[in-house]
């Protein structure tokens, strides 16, 4: 029950921020969290640099805070950062497998997604808003509520991303570690 208030209650606090989202994320683990969602938070938050934006692409492991997932199994992820094809912005757009070998996203390339954008086969994207430590991306549903909201950071010197994820309000949270492709 307790937890059932505290994720209702960080889905009202999501939504109210629509306008403003904050700088950092509500408290993920809030509930609690398995050692490596912590550790993938800790890496969040010793690392107050935003992504560098420049055209790329990371991989990497994702761990879910959700009734739907074994929170200890790890998923793969994809970070798509680029130009927008049509706007004048630079803009972020995600991927997810479940359930997926590790190598899922190990071989996709700046090219092949561009690729892919431009077949139509990638409309989610959201605009990289950066804050003074954070680097934020949300994507809408139809009806304009948050259907994601991503709070990234980026260790300056593996380059490694650290994102968390709220979806389906706040009743799915992702704990992402992604590294730079090597052919991105």
């Amino acid at each position: 029950m307790r937890k059932t208030l505290l994720m209702f209650g960080l889905f009202i606090s999501l939504n109210a921020f629509a306008d403003e989202i904050p700088n950092n994320p509500p408290n993920p683990c809030i509930g609690g969290c398995t050692e490596k969602m912590q550790e993938i938070y800790n890496g969040f938050l010793n690392n107050p640099t935003p992504p560098e934006i420049t055209p790329s692409v990371f991989s990497g492991n994702c761990y879910f805070k959700s009734r739907d997932y074994n929170p200890h199994h790890a998923h793969r992820s994809l970070i798509y950062l680029d130009q927008h094809p049509v706007e004048d912005r630079f803009f972020f757009a995600s991927g997810f497998h479940f359930f997926g070998p590790p190598d899922t996203y190990a071989d996709y390339t700046i090219s092949k997604l561009r690729k892919r954008v431009k077949e139509g086969q990638w409309k989610n994207f959201g605009q990289i808003e950066i804050a003074e430590n954070t680097a934020r991306s949300v994507i809408y549903n139809n009806e304009g509520k948050i259907a994601w909201l991503y709070f990234m950071r980026q260790d300056p010197l593996t380059r490694t991303i650290y994102y968390i994820t709220y979806w389906g309000g706040a009743s799915q949270i992702s704990f992402c570690e992604m590294n730079l492709n090597p052919s991105h």
